[in-house]
């Protein structure tokens, strides 16, 4: 799903493991603890994450398991709520960057 110069994607593996991908600007470093902490409140279980860079961009891996079946079906709902996560952030630092004048 692609919000703003962010892209969220999220995948089910099986039956119960979860595989979260970002790809956003490094401006957005703190966004994997912001987005662990989304997903462990919604208790999902936190199995590892990783990430790597690329000029720069940040590419962000995780992988949860589900806790109960229903869990399945809220992969959408949690995948909308990050894009929505890392619309706020750019949003964010677009303000910042917006209220310094450049000479």
């Amino acid at each position: 799903m692609q919000s703003c110069s962010s892209t969220v994607s999220a995948s089910l593996l099986g039956d119960r493991d979860v595989t979260i991908q970002i790809s956003t600007y490094e401006a957005n470093r703190s966004l994997l603890s912001e987005a662990i902490g989304i997903l462990e409140k919604e208790e999902f279980q936190f199995m590892n994450a990783s990430f790597n860079s690329f000029r720069e961009r940040l590419f962000y891996n995780m992988h949860f398991q589900v806790q109960r079946p229903d869990q399945v079906m809220e992969i959408e709902i949690l995948r909308r709520k990050l894009s929505t996560l890392c619309e706020k952030r750019e949003d964010k630092v677009n303000s910042t960057l917006s209220s310094f004048k450049f000479i």
